[in-house]
């Protein structure tokens, strides 16, 4: 089941928004997205045959330890370390997929 978050700000504001902390220890990957989708109010799509393309899914376990940070930057983080990415469509809906640089080298 996607779950999809309306957006109610511009992409750049609520993804630049400085955060102190953000602290996540083996959470499933839609449980750290929701996070981020609720903290931007920005909707975040997971590509579930993206995701079985490297070996993840939904509930992936995710760590991210970051400080002084933005949510799009704890979100590429967490990301990168799973061999993910995201893009941003014209809507405004960010959408999880495979790191396509990474996935080539493989």
């Amino acid at each position: 089941m996607l779950r999809r978050f309306p957006p109610k700000r511009s992409v750049a504001r609520p993804s630049r928004s400085s955060l102190p902390s953000v602290q996540f220890t083996k959470v499933p990957l839609v449980q750290f997205t929701d996070f981020i989708a609720e903290l931007t109010e920005l909707p975040i799509t997971l590509d579930g045959d993206a995701l079985a393309d490297v070996g993840r899914s939904r509930q992936t376990p995710v760590t991210v330890k970051l400080y002084n940070t933005t949510a799009a930057d704890a979100l590429r983080a967490a990301l990168k370390s799973l061999g993910l990415a995201c893009s941003v469509r014209d809507d405004g809906q960010i959408v999880i997929t495979a790191d396509e640089s990474r996935r080539t080298k493989n």
